[in-house]
């Protein structure tokens, strides 16, 4: 039907539909039909979902106010419930593979909240709601953290060439690509309204993930020699001439590289007499070589790497801690220094909280907030007996200043009054 009438296509044609869950660490600008596509593949098509990207539902009745973080939801029929939150929980959770998630996006399914207070997702424990409230602020700092580019140099990332040795495709080799240990891109997604692939990366990794996604197809071709034409566009190719793979660096270097180093390296404005006043050239400060950062290889255990050792994405993007086997001699103050910074930003912010989390010490935790609030209401309590004890000591009452207009009018009256100086006895 027409949107000028404001009617909605369902995305699951069923009498009665409700949300079932959200995918934590799911992309923004992602196209929700390529999600649901891929759900309902790994199903073998024996249900019907539908997803849409929106406000993670909080529990409680609808606040406009309400700032949660977006995320995908997945929505199914009524009486396929069950099934359908069974089936997509253990394909899209922790111990999962990645190459059973929708478009191997390493995601985690969380029950919606609504659903699970309805009790259609089963029996769960005490802590499920404050586990799904917590997921609820790692993805908002997901989405802080994260950032976007989108491409238009390849249009179907998921076809394999047929004849290579090991049969891969183009998605799964962007995933295999390593920085600092960890992966370097997050998710390979279609644009939401446009024929473009977007990627997402962490902030961190800005500067080397937007060289990778430019040069793509010289690092394709480095490795997989006359396959990057079965993938790129004629326009991709014709902007990578001259370009090429350092593989010692980790680097795509270019012709413009050259050039502008050249540039960077002539010294005639330091040394014209006329703007330094002086005959002897000045020290070059200005770097002669890269700086020392960790080189962009290819890694197929990136495919089924789980960040935080197995437990969460949510520091995603950090660098790793130094061991004993670097070179530095300040390695164990490296160490100290980190582990200060990520115990603070711990306390900071919510503790991460998986659906393998340890008991004993989410009991420990849940303590230790509520002994926070008590001190916090006892602290509240003793001003509102200070402020108490301060109005029966004025038996006036406590001074009010009054509005402007009263007190314009006061000076205009008092202006024209008589006093005892110099006027009429």
């Amino acid at each position: 039907m027409s949107n000028d009438h404001y009617f909605h296509v369902k995305n699951v044609q069923a009498e009665k539909t409700m949300d079932c869950l959200w995918f934590a660490y799911s992309p923004s600008n992602w196209e929700p039909q390529t999600c649901a596509d891929a759900i309902m593949k790994e199903l073998n098509y024996k249900y019907e979902v539908g997803c849409r990207e929106k406000r993670i539902n909080s529990g409680k009745a609808y606040n406009p106010k309400d700032k949660s973080a977006f995320a995908m939801h997945m929505e199914v029929s009524e009486k396929d419930f069950g099934m359908v939150f069974k089936a997509v929980t253990t394909r899209v959770a922790l111990g999962a593979s990645r190459k059973h998630m929708p478009l191997m996006i390493e995601m985690r399914s969380v029950p919606d909240l609504r659903a699970l207070q309805k009790g259609l997702c089963g029996l769960f424990s005490d802590g499920m709601v404050s586990n799904c409230r917590a997921m609820m602020t790692k993805q908002g700092d997901f989405k802080r953290n994260s950032s976007q580019m989108t491409s238009w140099s390849f249009d179907n990332p998921d076809f394999i060439p047929p004849g290579m040795a090991n049969p891969k495709s183009l998605r799964m080799i962007i995933y295999e690509l390593k920085y600092d240990g960890k992966p370097l891109f997050h998710a390979l997604t279609p644009e939401k309204s446009g024929i473009g692939q977007v990627f997402t990366f962490h902030n961190k990794h800005e500067h080397h993930a937007r060289m990778m996604i430019m040069g793509m197809y010289v690092f394709v071709e480095h490795h997989y020699q006359g396959q990057g034409r079965k993938w790129f566009k004629a326009d991709a190719i014709a902007l990578a001439e001259g370009s090429f793979w350092d593989p010692e660096n980790g680097v795509i270097v270019t012709p413009q590289d050259h050039v502008l180093q050249a540039v960077a390296s002539e010294n005639w404005w330091e040394t014209d007499d006329l703007v330094t006043g002086e005959n002897a050239d000045p020290v070059d400060e200005r770097p002669t070589q890269r700086f020392e950062q960790p080189a962009i290889t290819a890694d197929p255990e990136m495919m089924e790497y789980k960040n935080d050792g197995g437990e969460t994405v949510a520091s995603f993007g950090k660098r790793r801690a130094y061991t004993d086997a670097d070179e530095d001699d300040d390695d164990e103050a490296t160490v100290t220094a980190e582990e200060a910074v990520d115990a603070r930003e711990e306390e900071k912010s919510v503790s991460a909280i998986t659906w393998d989390s340890d008991p004993t010490e989410l009991q420990a935790k849940l303590a230790a907030t509520e002994e926070k609030l008590r001190h916090m209401e006892a602290q509240l309590a003793k001003a509102n007996v200070h402020s108490a004890a301060l109005l029966e000591l004025d038996s006036e009452g406590p001074l009010v200043t009054p509005p402007p207009k009263i007190r314009n009018t006061d000076r205009t009256a008092l202006a024209g009054a008589l006093t005892g100086a110099g006027g009429v006895d």
